[in-house]
Order: structure tokens, then C-alpha cells, then sequence
């Protein structure tokens, strides 16, 4: 399967899930459903197991328990108390059509369903394995703690690139190496598929910051790009991409990979 097929089946999966009768549920519906998401971390998962696998269709739940921890930490990510944004995906943020109250719940919800979803694909110990990864890296010790630096550190120069790494990298990190370990590939391939994820992540993030550069600077905002500039931004996105193709190039079938690799990097600044 190409990359929008993929993609169309994570949105039917999504609209497939079963969501509570109530205003906790048609909030979570809110936010998950949406055929313009780029879907980047279930996509990266399933690209991933497709590079060792004929079908994709029996790893499908664990992308999209990936897409719900995403979710969750958006509408987190959103709230005033954080980032206090008031549009997502060119619409109202959670908190902003339903309330903090009822945004601090569906955040709630969307990570335990990632949980009910986790715990009904566990059949063996390596889908017991390929989960745990999962849960420990959005966790206190990987994107929880990103976030944690991210609002509780002097950003500089000394630590702008651990904290896009536990924040950013380390939910693309769940996803390819996830998949990796339920592919039963070896642990070089494994370690690829990490530093893979890390260089993608980096490159990622610093072009989030140089379309947003113009604005972050209007309000003293503290990134990559305000620090060392946009020049060396642009430098520094192309340099981490291309690290992350090295990473990949050399295993089978990871041309698909390699392709939204550089779509990624091609997003307009």
C-alpha cells in the first residue's frame, strides 16, 4: 500500500472506533476525526511494518492507539495552562469549543482508550514488548518528560535538543521501533529504526519552527530556529533528513520510508 492508502485506512479505522454517548465523546470525536490530519505517526508505524511484512492489516491497532497518545497530548498541548492555542487543524481547540473541564477529560479518555485498544492486541510476548515500548516512551520518562523541560527549564542551546527529543522524537521513536520489534527484527535494525526516528523528529520540529519563526520572534518564543537562527535552521533540517535516510537506506523496501522522509523536508517554510 502507498502512503494516502495507508493513511485513508487509518482514517476509516479511526471513524470505526466506538465512542461514549455523552459530550466526552463527541469531543474525542472532535479531535480524532479528521480526513486533512497528516496522520505522521500511525503512517510511520505501518510504512514501518510494511518494510517486513506482506499485510499490514493485523498491526493496524497498535498505529492507531499511536494516533490516540498523540491526540491526547495535543489536546493537553492546547490548553491555557500550556500552550493555550485556540485553533488546531484550522478549527477550534478542545478547550476552546467545550471548556478546559471537559478538554482535560477527553485528553483523559483519549490515553486510556490508547491503553484498551494496547491491551486487546496483546496476544504474545512480543505484542506485550512491542506495547510496553510504546507506553514508556510517550511516558514520565520520554514525551511527558519533553514536556515537562519544555515548560519547567530556561530553553538554550544546551538543552533545545533533548527537549525535542523526549517531546517530539520519542512518539516517532514508539512508532517505527514498535514496529520493528513486532516485525522480530534484529536489534541493529531495531537501533536503525531509532536513530532513524531521532533524526526524523529533529528535522520535523526544526521546520514546524522555521514556518512559525516570523511569529515566535513577535513573541520572544524560545526554538531551535529563534536561537540559532533561521539560516542555520534550514541547514540543520536538511542535515538531520538525510541523516535519517542514512539510517534506512540500506534495509529492504524502505524507499516509501525514504519518500516521506524528504516530503517532510519539502513543506513549505
Amino acid at each position: 500500500m502507498n502512503s494516502q492508502e495507508i493513511i485513508n485506512l487509518i482514517n476509516t479505522s479511526i471513524k470505526a472506533l466506538k465512542f461514549s454517548d455523552d459530550k466526552i465523546g463527541e469531543a474525542m470525536r472532535y479531535t480524532l476525526v479528521d480526513d486533512d490530519a497528516k496522520r505522521l505517526r500511525p503512517l510511520l508505524f505501518l510504512l514501518t511494518y510494511q518494510m517486513f511484512n506482506e499485510s499490514i492489516n493485523e498491526s493496524i491497532s497498535y498505529a492507531i492507539s499511536i494516533e490516540l497518545i498523540h491526540n491526547y497530548s495535543l489536546v493537553h498541548d492546547d490548553l491555557e495552562c500550556m500552550d493555550n492555542d485556540d485553533y488546531r487543524r484550522g478549527k477550534l481547540t478542545v478547550h476552546k469549543k467545550y471548556g478546559e473541564d471537559i478538554a482535560v477529560l477527553v485528553g483523559d479518555a483519549l490515553l486510556n482508550y490508547s491503553f484498551e485498544v494496547l491491551s486487546e492486541s496483546i496476544k504474545n510476548d512480543i505484542d506485550a514488548k512491542c506495547a510496553n515500548y510504546i507506553v514508556k516512551k510517550s511516558g514520565c520518562f520520554g514525551m511527558i518528560k519533553g514536556q515537562l523541560l519544555d515548560i519547567d527549564s530556561e530553553i538554550s542551546e544546551k538543552n533545545i535538543i533533548e527537549i525535542y527529543d523526549k517531546k517530539t522524537c520519542n512518539l516517532l521513536k514508539a512508532a517505527t521501533v514498535s514496529a520493528g520489534i513486532l516485525s522480530r527484527v534484529d536489534d541493529n535494525t531495531l537501533l536503525k529504526l531509532e536513530d532513524y526516528a531521532f533524526n526524523l523528529g529533529m528535522a520535523f520540529q526544526i521546520i514546524d519552527d522555521i514556518m512559525d519563526y516570523e511569529n515566535d520572534l513577535k513573541i520572544n518564543k524560545k526554538t531551535y530556529v529563534t536561537i540559532f537562527g533561521k539560516d542555520k535552521g534550514i541547514e540543520d533540517a536538511n542535515k538531520y533528513s538525510q541523516r535519517a535516510i542514512e539510517c534506512i537506506k540500506d534495509i529492504d523496501n524502505s524507499q516509501p520510508l525514504i519518500e516521506l522522509t524528504n516530503k517532510l523536508l519539502d513543506r513549505k517554510y
